[in-house]
C-alpha cells in the first residue's frame, strides 16, 4: 500500500488546484511522453486549450498517441525556454533540475511573466554529490543542477517536500534515496 506522503507525491490534483479547467489554457513545458504517473494525470484535466511541449521529438511522438481530454490540444517540439505567449496555468514535471542555476533562475523569472493564474513545478531533491547524466539515450535528460526548499521558498512559491520519492542506482552500484519537491504560485 502508498503511504498518505506518496500518495499526495502522486497526486496532481493537490498541487494544482481547484480550476475551472474546461475555461483555461495551459502549457506544460517538458511534458515528455506522459508516462510519469504524475504527468499522466495532465490527459484526465478537461482544459479549453493544452500545450505540450518538449525538446525531444520521440517523446512528442509517443505523447500524440495518449488521449486527451482537453478541449484544443497542440504539440510543439522545442526548446522549454524559449515558449511564446500567455497561459493560464503552466506546468513543467521534472524539467528544472536539467539546467544550469543561472538557466533555471531566467526561466522561472520567464515562467513568472507568462503565467496568469497558476504556475507548478515538480522537480527531483537530489543529495548534492549526486547528479544524473549520461544515463539515457535522450542528452536532455541530464541533470545540471540541485534545487533545495528554501531557494523557492525565497522566489515567493508555496512549495511541498516529499521524502524518499525516489530511489537510483548510483554508478558504483550502489543506491540513493530521496525526495521531490512541488513549487507552486498563484497570481
Amino acid at each position: 500500500p502508498i503511504n498518505v506522503n506518496m500518495r499526495n507525491h502522486f497526486d496532481l490534483g493537490l498541487h494544482i488546484g481547484d480550476l475551472d479547467h474546461k475555461k483555461l489554457t495551459c502549457l506544460d513545458l517538458g511534458c515528455g511522453p506522459y508516462g510519469s504517473v504524475v504527468a499522466a494525470q495532465m490527459c484526465d484535466y478537461p482544459w479549453k486549450e493544452l500545450t505540450s511541449v518538449d525538446g525531444h521529438k520521440e517523446s512528442i511522438a509517443e505523447a500524440k498517441e495518449k488521449k486527451f481530454k482537453a478541449k484544443k490540444h497542440k504539440f510543439i517540439v522545442g526548446d522549454v525556454r524559449k515558449f511564446t505567449g500567455k497561459f493560464d496555468v503552466i506546468v513543467s514535471f521534472d524539467v528544472l533540475e536539467h539546467m544550469t542555476k543561472e538557466d533555471g533562475h531566467k526561466w522561472i523569472k520567464r515562467l513568472e511573466e507568462r503565467a496568469k493564474k497558476k504556475l507548478v513545478l515538480l522537480f527531483p531533491v537530489e543529495p548534492a554529490d549526486f547528479h544524473r547524466k549520461n544515463t539515457w539515450d535522450n542528452p536532455l535528460q541530464d541533470h545540471l543542477s540541485h534545487w533545495k526548499i528554501h531557494e523557492l521558498k525565497q522566489l515567493g512559491f508555496e512549495t511541498t517536500e516529499y521524502f524518499g520519492t525516489h530511489m537510483e542506482e548510483k554508478p558504483d552500484g550502489s543506491t540513493v534515496s530521496f525526495g521531490c519537491l512541488w513549487a507552486t504560485k498563484s497570481f
